[in-house]
């Protein structure tokens, strides 16, 4: 299994950033990775319901997308779903259309749902659904377990999950939420989703990314993220006014370039999202590479998501 890399030719956009990273004197330089990814997994929900007292009685709910470049998989190929140590195949027979993208199937008590290329953009989104299952057969842990996603022979990727045990309190089940995921146990800036908005007036675009930073090192009051897509670039330094309550930070800043930027991270769930107002998106193209980085004083890891948008016919909202 291979994380897959397609090369963009955007150096020149890469070295502009370094350049405009080099003043932060007490971080690492940041490097972002030469290539950016085309295929990644991101999970939204993974919830599990064991019966300690009756075999076969578990439950799991499995929600997520995927990224995949539009019509590069078919949706009649063999889906693999691999949780620890167990695969559930659903063979290519066994899916039946549902809508223009959405395909059904279900085996072994796990009914699944994938809907490729959301608005014609990259993203595609999943759910598996198990009733009567055997949930230790998956994982030799209930706190972690590798999931791994295979579609033909086109896309493979995996994450491991962790999770936090809930048990209440009968002594026969216990359940378990998603707390945070990993790529090889690496910090993991998981998309979850990217807004814009063009005007008419140049200088006056708005774009809104969310997702879900963990194993960062982020700390409000001396790391910065940097942002950018396209030509349009900013470094985010969040200890100039983040205010932290409960685990909970936010901030309002100028940006050098003209425009702000409102910052929003949860400390406790790694919930992160940047909301850029006045800003020049123009230089945007479909498909893009965005990228996310975070400086801290002693690393700086960095991600490339290469995203084909969901676009209006006017070209003036573009979404993931």
């Amino acid at each position: 299994m291979s994380h897959r890399r397609y090369p963009v030719s955007l150096a020149a956009v890469f070295a502009l950033l370094l350049v405009a990273l080099a003043s932060h004197a007490s971080a690492q330089p940041i490097q972002p990775p030469s290539l950016p990814r085309t295929t990644w997994l991101n999970i939204s929900t993974f919830r599990f319901h064991e019966n300690t007292s009756l075999s076969n009685r578990d439950s799991f709910v499995l929600k997520g997308s995927f990224n995949a470049e539009p019509y590069s998989l078919e949706s009649t190929d063999d889906v693999t779903l691999s949780m620890g140590g167990k695969a559930i195949i659903f063979a290519h027979d066994l899916w039946r259309k549902v809508g223009r993208n959405a395909c059904k199937a279900r085996t072994g008590g796990v009914s699944a749902q994938i809907t490729y290329w959301v608005g014609g953009s990259s993203r595609c989104n999943f759910t598996f659904i198990g009733s009567r299952q055997n949930m230790p057969g998956y994982m030799a842990s209930p706190y972690d377990t590798t999931i791994e996603l295979r579609i033909g022979g086109a896309f493979d990727e995996s994450v491991t999950v962790m999770v936090t045990v809930q048990n209440p309190g009968r002594g026969t089940v216990f359940n378990a939420r998603l707390d945070s995921y990993s790529e090889d146990m690496l910090a993991t800036f998981a998309l979850d989703s990217v807004r814009i908005t063009r005007s008419r007036k140049a200088g006056h675009d708005r774009m809104t990314i969310s997702g879900r930073c963990w194993n960062s090192g982020f700390d409000p009051e001396k790391s910065a993220f940097a942002v950018n897509v396209g030509s349009f670039r900013a470094t985010i330094e969040p200890w100039q006014q983040m205010t932290v309550v409960k685990g909970k930070g936010h901030c309002t800043l100028s940006l050098p370039t003209g425009g702000k930027v409102t910052l929003n991270f949860d400390l406790n769930t790694g919930k992160t999202s940047f909301a850029f107002t006045n800003v020049d998106l123009g230089s945007l193209a479909n498909p893009d590479v965005l990228f996310v980085g975070v400086i801290n004083e002693d690393s700086a890891p960095a991600w490339n998501f290469g995203l084909t948008f969901k676009e209006n016919k006017s070209h003036t909202s573009s979404a993931y």
